[in-house]
């Protein structure tokens, strides 16, 4: 008798409780959360590129991102919202990376009664992870080295469990296409991919013909993506010159084998560990609570790993060469890690997002002492790490816990120790999505046939009846140019004296100038910036008018006025194409009759 639709319905649901479960939790904790506006400078670039495509504009930037923007094309095409189409994707990156997680615990552990319940646990910690619950929730593609690093991992262990050659053809076809979404991932888990490759070539599971299979079916993967990316950028030739010079000037001056210096990289060292640590929360704890333990039961744990010989018997050198470097899992773990930190260490450390490639790793890895606990204490301990990262994500550095004077204390303890600890809570989503959120829709009440918008960038300022110098942290131009693509939108640099120009998507133009021209239609200039030097605003009679949540917006009324000088620029409204008269005679683009 054929079964049913609703019959089959109710076996997969019987089947895979577990994991529709998970999916729903990780839905539910999403979705109350997700972030309303682009969240930084990259995710506005890549959300400009899906209009369309040049990564000399810097849409997206170098190198490329090609499949990522694809699947974000892909799906805003029923979304039609740039923003939700990019959280979306992370959502469900984060999704697949708890299933990924998932697995790889019941596949790590070989214990019946134990691997069911310790996989329950790596999942959920996977989920209210506060590091990547941000990450989940913004437009970024952060989330997606968590999700690759997973699967890696599970794909690797499965090699290592069941020695299939067919699983590294999937590990060959997935490390060579993630390079279309993050062409770093190639780089970092290259090293765990040749592992698993000699892994099989020694047990005599693979033959040296299969390998060239292999890098057949990684390179057309490659291909997929690499020649129409290189299409794209106008040719092999403009392509490779557009990202060395973005690789030089992002990384000389960070990458030891470059012009970085030790001190340098002692800085990178420094914020890997603090966002490792981040990432961490309470489960550094988990080894730390071993020591409290009785030997006789880790004794007893060590008997139940080597059945065959009494625990008393075995030499340290046995069980240094059958646990650690006979142990296909210590390299396993070794190589998820050290390449990531290796980068970001010597080379380049950009954003803590990049900790997103080995998040999961570090989560399962120092989850793994809960093995050694008793049933009773594994429960227990998950569900305090569970609490705590539930309360660190979404009650940390909010006004809930401000209202408390001993709560706002530790904040401010912590803080000071560490900014991205508060970085990585529900309350910086919301306070980054408000900011441009509502610098933006403030912009939006003026009237673009006369109104020119103004950013800044590299700009210091102080306060009223201040003499601290504030740096401004904020970059709103790539905001304001997808967001409010009518109005003519500028931005200063303050370091190398340039500025930047566009309107209606067109191509972004560069002066290196102080002198800026704009439109003679303009009435008003709107400056969109997170605070103006009070002499600046002074000089320039400038008004403030204050928004939402201790937000600002600055602006000069230009009818009665064609010239003004702003923090060492002069703008000038052009009637014509020639300028009669002497009044512009140091500018260089205006020209007399």
């Amino acid at each position: 008798m054929p079964t049913t639709l609703p019959t089959a319905f109710s076996t997969i649901i019987r089947r895979y409780t577990t994991e529709i479960s998970l999916i729903l939790l990780t839905l539910l904790t999403r979705i109350p959360v997700v972030s309303h506006y682009l969240y930084s400078w990259d995710a506005a670039q890549l959300s400009l590129a899906m209009e369309y495509f040049d990564m000399q504009q810097h849409r997206p930037h170098p190198p490329g991102y090609i499949i990522y923007v694809a699947l974000g094309k892909i799906t805003n095409f029923f979304i039609h919202n740039a923003n939700t189409t990019y959280v979306t994707l992370s959502i469900l990156a984060m999704i697949a990376t708890v299933l990924l997680g998932y697995h790889f615990a019941l596949l790590l552990t070989t214990r019946r009664p134990t691997r069911r319940r310790f996989a329950l646990i790596v999942a959920l910690l996977l989920i209210v992870n506060p590091y990547m619950w941000f990450y989940s929730e913004v437009a970024a593609t952060y989330i997606f080295d968590s999700l690759f690093a997973a699967l890696f991992a599970y794909l690797t262990l499965r090699i290592i469990k069941h020695h299939n050659p067919r699983t590294l053809l999937w590990f060959t076809l997935f490390l060579a296409l993630s390079g279309g979404i993050r062409q770093t991932l190639i780089i970092l888990f290259a090293p765990l991919y040749l592992f698993a490759l000699a892994y099989l070539l020694v047990r005599k599971k693979i033959r040296l013909g299969d390998v060239a299979l292999h890098a057949l079916v990684g390179a057309a993967a490659i291909t997929l993506w690499l020649l129409p990316l290189l299409a794209l950028s106008g040719g092999p030739a403009q392509y490779f010159q557009t990202a060395s010079y973005h690789f030089h000037s992002v990384g000389s001056g960070t990458s030891i084998f470059q012009d970085a210096t030790w001190a340098v990289t002692w800085g990178q060292a420094k914020d890997v560990a603090k966002t490792s640590l981040v990432a961490l929360n309470v489960l550094l704890l988990a080894p730390l609570l071993l020591l409290l333990r009785s030997p006789r039961w880790l004794k007893n744990w060590s008997s139940q790993q080597s059945s065959q010989q009494n625990s008393r018997q075995v030499r340290r050198r046995d069980i240094w060469h059958r646990h650690i470097l006979r142990n296909p899992l210590v390299y396993l773990f070794a190589l998820l890690l050290v390449p990531s930190f290796f980068v970001y260490i010597f080379m380049h450390f950009g954003n803590p997002g990049y900790i997103s490639s080995v998040a999961p790793t570090l989560v399962i890895l120092f989850a793994l002492p809960l093995l050694l606990y008793p049933p009773r204490w594994q429960i227990l301990f998950g569900a305090l790490a569970i609490l705590a990262f539930l309360t660190t994500f979404l009650f940390y550095d909010s006004p809930f816990l401000k209202s408390y004077t001993l709560g706002a204390k530790i904040a401010q303890r912590v803080n000071r120790a560490d900014n991205w600890f508060a970085y990585h809570t529900r309350a910086k989503v919301k306070s980054i999505s408000d900011d441009f959120g509502i610098h933006i829709e403030a912009a939006r009440a003026y009237d673009p046939a006369t109104t020119v918008l103004l950013t800044e960038k590299g700009f210091n300022y102080r306060l009223p009846k201040s003499e601290v110098w504030v740096r401004n942290g904020v970059d709103y131009f790539r905001h304001i140019e997808y967001y409010l693509p009518q109005y003519d939108v500028y931005e200063l640099f303050w370091r190398d004296r340039r500025y930047f120009h566009v309107k209606n998507n067109s191509r972004l133009q560069i002066q290196k100038s102080t002198f800026v021209p704009l439109p003679p239609s303009t009435e008003t200039l709107v400056i969109i910036t997170k605070d103006i030097d009070r002499d600046a605003l002074a000089a320039s009679n400038i008004t403030v008018t204050l928004l939402p949540d201790g937000q600002k917006l600055f602006t000069i009324d230009m009818r009665d006025r064609n010239r003004i000088m702003y923090a060492g620029y002069t703008l000038i409204k052009l009637a014509a194409p020639s300028i009669i008269g002497t009044e512009y005679a140091d500018c260089p683009f205006c020209f007399q009759n």
